[in-house]
């Protein structure tokens, strides 16, 4: 007998196939022992407190029993850590899920999600399931993000307007003027801010959600205190927010292996604030040394920095044929001929600095040796050192 199958959501078959590159890793595609600098996790495992509250939990608690569906006491951490009260804190396991929270709690038929600049295919899922449309808007140069394409795609229809403050691909961002000028603008339209790499960045708009209650940021213990295994995030917003999204929370709860492991991180931010300081050396070993073999680079605010290359499938190749993964992002518009790169400790940095040296004849976009060795004007050897162009 032929099968009959149940007609599939119309907003689904639109939708392209979803498939990670941390895919090829697990299934034995990667060398185990390659330097992973493609997803911006964390290069060094998080601190010793985790494994020891881990290991206290299972001690002490059955996997048997369901864990806490509000993440009580991860809550409070976060509050204490963030210094905002307990009720403008929302947790659930990953930026994702954060995400699909929020788009679930306003979006609907009719409704618009606005992008600023360009964000990865997953994050716009939750939307266009919703039936919503989409609006991704778009920069002439995409290192300075303008707060007027993003203005004039802001229309009756937009619920919704997502950014990432530094943006996920390359690390661009909004200030905090530009941010209260568009939560002032767009009074009906919730601005998401997601700030997963605000350790890194040092700014956050957080201190504004008190004032617009049509502010959401999401933050993530993925990266700078090395949970990514865990994925651990939480949502900053106004109380009346959260009680409409916890209504979509029961299946949205973090699993009691990571609170604990959420919890000894946040109780340990010196760990933390110490990687991001080695992060930083890292960056200073990037910047002194690329512009002498002739990369044009931009270091961004969180923890990787973009590569111009001439040839970024070749670049891709060759670091992985040598036991480095990166991130190609010469497929999305307006990020042509360019690679994004994770920090990891100095260690691993000489490693890839290493291998972008013995390449630089065949990848490398700018200046020469030989250019550089000739420039004798300080300001100009800076002007190198600063970026792309």
């Amino acid at each position: 007998m032929q099968k009959r199958y149940v007609r599939i959501a119309n907003a689904l078959l639109d939708l392209e196939p979803f498939d990670s590159e941390r895919s090829e890793f697990y299934d034995g595609g990667i060398d185990p022992s390659a330097l992973r600098l493609n997803n911006n996790e964390s290069m060094m495992a998080p601190s010793p407190g985790v494994l020891s509250a881990i290991k206290n939990l299972l001690e002490r608690e059955s996997l048997n029993r369901f864990p806490d569906p509000r993440a009580v006491r991860l809550k409070n951490k976060i509050a204490e850590y963030c210094g905002m009260p307990a009720e403008y804190i929302g947790c659930y396991p990953g930026a994702g899920i954060s995400l699909e929270n929020i788009l679930k709690t306003f979006l609907e038929p009719g409704t618009e999600m606005l992008t600023a600049g360009a964000v990865p295919a997953d994050k716009l899922i939750a939307a266009r399931t919703a039936g919503s449309t989409v609006v991704e808007t778009d920069y002439d140069n995409p290192f300075s993000p303008s707060l007027e394409p993003v203005i004039n795609n802001i229309g009756k229809r937009t619920r919704v307007l997502y950014l990432g403050n530094p943006s996920e691909y390359i690390g661009s961002f909004f200030t905090e003027a530009e941010l209260v000028f568009l939560l002032a603008y767009a009074e009906n339209t919730m601005i998401v801010v997601d700030e997963s790499y605000f350790e890194f960045s040092g700014f956050t708009a957080a201190d504004l959600v008190r004032k617009f209650p049509n502010l959401t940021i999401i933050r993530s213990l993925s990266h700078a205190f090395g949970l990514a295994a865990m994925n651990v995030s939480y949502v900053i917003t106004d109380p009346e927010n959260l009680v409409y999204m916890n209504r979509l929370s029961a299946g949205y709860a973090i699993d009691a292996v990571s609170q604990v492991a959420a919890e000894a991180a946040l109780d340990d931010p010196d760990y933390m604030r110490r990687y991001v300081s080695t992060v930083n050396r890292s960056k200073d070993l990037i910047s002194a040394n690329l512009p002498e073999t002739g990369y044009d680079f931009y270091i961004s605010p969180a923890n990787f920095f973009v590569l111009r290359v001439s040839d970024p499938e070749s670049a891709y190749d060759y670091l992985k044929n040598n036991g480095v993964l990166v991130k190609d992002l010469s497929g999305i518009n307006r990020l042509e001929g360019l690679i994004r790169i994770t920090v990891g400790i100095p260690e691993q940095t000489d490693r890839l600095l290493l291998l972008l040296g013995r390449a630089a004849e065949r990848f490398a976009t700018g200046f020469n040796r030989s250019r550089i060795a000739r420039l004798s004007n300080v300001e100009e050897k800076n002007s190198v050192k600063s970026g792309l162009k």
